[in-house]
């Protein structure tokens, strides 16, 4: 996929502003309640980690930080993590995550080469209250054609495999997002995807 880079505008508006569950924190139930949305809280206990970082995860992102796939490579936070609130689906070649207040989307392709991400500036004009992509039923096969937001996203990037078609309606969602020295954390309210700078991604 061709690589667009972050706007500097996103990244001013993240500095302003796993494993994880959408249910209720009940007390003593060693959940954190951040805004909206819960992220399970384990208690803190010193790791192998520097003391020297500007901010740290918290809750379940720290979980996810500490882990020794993630840590030695995205490094310190730069920012505390923020609510992001947004829609996906899944289309035939990637995970699409749109994020409403940023006007960007996280797409996650999936390719024999293997997993790659980027940021990709919604351009296409569409309001954010806008009917959501739906499933038709029924449908041809497994898939339908994309329409909306996401058709716009499919003819957008550069990927062989993307014909333009979706395997999922498009679903909204409330997570939460941190920068870090080399990526972001990204949670769905179900996933923490580890977002690494150079294109490569994990999920927790």
């Amino acid at each position: 996929m061709k690589r667009k880079s972050v706007a500097l505008g996103f990244i001013l508006l993240l500095g302003l502003t796993g494993c994880m569950t959408r249910k209720p924190a009940a007390e003593g139930s060693g959940l954190h309640q951040t805004g909206e949305g819960t992220l399970p809280l384990t208690p803190w206990a010193p790791p192998d980690l520097p003391g020297h970082c500007p901010h740290y995860p918290l809750g379940g992102f720290y979980d996810v930080w500490r882990n020794e796939q993630v840590f030695p490579q995205i490094g310190c936070a730069l920012q505390p993590a923020v609510v992001v609130r947004g829609t996906e689906a899944y289309l035939d070649c990637m995970h699409a995550l749109w994020l409403q207040e940023q006007q960007l989307f996280v797409a996650l392709a999936y390719t024999s080469a293997g997993y790659d991400w980027q940021f990709v500036d919604d351009a296409s004009g569409i309001p954010p209250e806008a009917p959501l992509m739906e499933a038709p039923v029924p449908r041809e096969g497994l898939t339908f054609p994309a329409n909306g937001r996401h058709a716009w996203l499919a003819a957008a990037v550069t990927n062989p495999s993307c014909d333009g078609r979706a395997q999922s309606s498009e679903t909204t969602f409330v997570g939460q997002m941190q920068q870090f020295e080399n990526g972001w954390l990204l949670w769905n309210g179900q996933v923490a995807f580890v977002l690494l700078n150079g294109g490569a991604y994990l999920m927790f």
